[in-house]
């Protein structure tokens, strides 16, 4: 046989080798499909048609159109309150009397306290003017200056070494003095014996003497002298205060802030005194609205837990801040009623929407990236009971009709792929591999405009037993999140 048919006749003997093998895998991959079986469950078990909770149903605190509140201190005293709660006032209508015998007296303290702030901003601005008259130094002239005191250093040390040598003696012929004036009472040759000994000391007082005007001591205050001046009083003046450029125009930057901030705080203790100077006239604290008395407490309670004594607020000027899904904005409109649930008192309230802001939420209002959320205000009617702070929850469903047309599902039995979104749905009793259209995704949902029913099955996308063509056995949806 030659060599080029035996080169064919392998050829052909591959080809039919690697055909045998293909062939054979379909067959086996088609029979475990055959005999593998994946679980779909109802669409209607793992979806839901209409919108989130919150897109029918929002939350908010109650908050107060205009409110007046009444605080005292430890430092005032009360003669009277002249109303209580649920009493209907008017602008101008005397809310209570302070004492103002003991205000009198906190009326003069809060005087000075202002004229002290006062003068605190005038001290601080002539500083100021001071710093912009100096004229900086460069940072190289610091050098020599912290080398001067150190070469002068061992030469106010050096005598020191002799101090203790000449007081040394003196202290060996402390002892020897007292017999000095015992040879006046003595004879001829007593005194001559000891005369030596009293010429001992006389010999070496000098010597004591000389080190003390050579002491170094006189030229310390010389290296010192440039530092700090003597007045004839025999006080020093303080050192004048150098800086270079860079710490003048810090230095500059923190008196400037000090400024506004002491400008701050006598401004406001200013406005404080003119307050109390008004009260103090008559010593009647009168309202600032028409509204009705929400609250009064007892001075005692008030002081103590920081709480209003009185709190005023409109007749009806209540309202609850709230905010609502863009997807929901076609659905309400402002003069809609609303009602209201309060987790408060489990009062049952009415309300109207009367403001729907234009500009969003700058977050995430409850959350959800997918939207964004408008400030929403709703009125409350009757609101007599009412408090600020109250938690409301507000149902929209009665705005918004009955269930939603749209259709959404879990994105966990949902495959994003090449740009596109598909399921693996159950097509008589076969798993087929279908794709779906999807609107809106949030929080984790999506929203199926197209390619899939309430009435559909679907498998879970990620099984390892998942793939098109095997058969399917309708499960609970209990089933696969036990």
């Amino acid at each position: 046989m030659s060599k080029g048919k035996k080169i064919l006749l392998i050829s052909v003997i591959c080809v039919v080798a690697i055909a045998g093998i293909i062939f054979g895998l379909s067959v086996l991959k088609k029979k475990n499909k055959e005999s593998k079986t994946v679980n779909v469950y109802a669409v209607s078990e793992v979806g839901y048609y209409g919108g989130f909770y919150y897109e029918d149903m929002l939350y908010g605190n109650v908050t107060s159109t205009n409110e007046q509140k009444v605080y005292i201190s430890s430092n005032q005293k009360i003669s009277e309150v002249k109303v209580k709660e649920g009493d209907h006032v008017k602008m101008g209508d005397v809310l209570l009397v302070y004492d103002t015998t003991a205000q009198g007296l906190q009326l003069e303290t809060l005087a000075t306290e202002v004229e002290l702030a006062r003068v605190a901003v005038l001290v601080a601005e002539r500083e100021l003017e001071e710093l912009k008259k100096i004229t900086p130094v460069e940072e190289t002239t610091e050098i020599p200056t912290t080398e001067a005191p150190t070469t002068e250093a061992p030469t106010t040390e050096a005598p020191t070494t002799e101090a203790p040598t000449t007081e040394a003696p003196s202290t060996e012929e402390t002892p020897v003095l007292p017999p000095v004036s015992t040879p006046m009472d003595a004879t001829g040759t007593d005194a001559t014996t000891e005369a030596p000994t009293t010429e001992a000391p006389t010999t070496e007082a000098p010597t004591t003497e000389a080190p003390t005007t050579e002491a170094p001591t006189t030229e310390a205050p010389t290296t010192e002298a440039p530092k700090q001046d003597i007045d004839n009083n025999g006080s020093m003046e303080p050192e004048e205060i150098t800086y270079t450029e860079k710490e003048l125009k810090q230095a500059i930057k923190d008196k400037e802030a000090q400024i506004m901030q002491l400008s701050i705080a006598y401004q406001m203790i200013q406005v404080s005194y003119e307050i109390m100077v008004v009260q103090n006239a008559t010593g009647e604290l009168v309202c600032t609205c028409d509204g009705v008395v929400r609250t009064v407490i007892d001075e005692e309670t008030a002081i103590a837990n920081n709480e209003p004594l009185i709190v005023v607020g409109e007749a009806d000027g209540y309202v609850v801040n709230t905010a609502i899904g863009e997807l929901s904005l076609g659905d309400v409109r402002i003069g809609d009623t609303v009602t209201m649930m309060c987790y408060d008192d489990g009062m049952t309230y009415s309300g109207v929407i009367t403001n729907i802001s234009e500009i969003p939420y700058d977050e995430n209002y409850y959350g959800d990236p997918s939207q964004s959320f408008y400030p929403m205000t709703v009125s409350v009617m009757d609101a007599d009971n009412l408090r600020a702070g109250m938690y409301m929850e507000i149902s929209l469903a009665d705005n918004m009709g009955q269930e939603g047309d749209s259709l959404y599902i879990s994105s966990a039995f949902v495959k994003y792929e090449n740009g596109g979104y598909y399921v693996y749905k159950d097509v008589d009793g076969i798993l087929k591999k279908c794709q779906v259209s999807v609107g809106t995704v949030s929080y984790g949902d999506l929203e199926i405009v197209g390619g899939l029913s309430n009435e559909d099955y679907i498998a879970f996308p990620y099984s390892a037993d998942t793939e098109e063509g095997v058969k399917t056995k309708q499960e609970s949806v209990d089933k696969l999140y036990n």
